[in-house]
This record gives C-alpha cells, structure tokens and sequence, in this order.
C-alpha cells in the first residue's frame, strides 16, 4: 500500500482532530504543518510525534513538501485562496 502523505494549514483543535483520527490508518503520514505562528505548528508536532515539517509560510510549505492531500483547518472566514492555490498544484 501506497503512504498517503498529509499537509495540513491550520494547527488549532480541529486539525489535531483530524490528525489523531488519521493517523489510526495505515499508510498515511503526515508531513507538513503549516501556522502563521510557526511555534505553534511545532508544539502540535512535538505533541503528536509527527515529524512533520513546520512552517510559518503557506506558500513556502506548497514549495517544499511533497504531499498528496492538503487539509485547510482554518475559520471560513481566513480563507484566502489557499485552497485553490493547492488544488493548482494537484493536490486533493
């Protein structure tokens, strides 16, 4: 089985939701963590022992992990393109 690698924007409670459910699933990992106060995307990872990549920039993240899907875990009213900025690059 193929590993289904997981980006996520956004690190508050609901992404830490979605990451403890997923990673009860074989084969998927998760690789980046994304928040505009970086510490807070390495507290979440540090916490989970993730080993994800944590970053501060979305852009920087989409430039320099190589993931397969991307989850957007921010308020609706903080949505900015970055879900088509994703989607523009193919991921899901």
């Amino acid at each position: 089985m193929k590993e289904l690698r997981i980006g996520f924007l956004g690190t508050g409670g609901i992404a830490e939701s979605h990451i403890t459910c997923l990673l009860k699933l074989p084969a998927v990992r998760i690789v980046g963590l994304c928040n505009r106060h970086v510490q807070r995307a390495q507290k979440l990872n540090d916490r989970l022992q993730l080993q994800a990549a944590c970053y501060g920039n979305f852009t920087e993240m989409l430039d320099r992990v190589a993931m397969d899907a991307l989850y957007v875990c921010l308020a609706p009213g903080a949505h900015c393109g970055q879900t088509e900025a994703a989607a523009a690059r193919g991921l899901h």
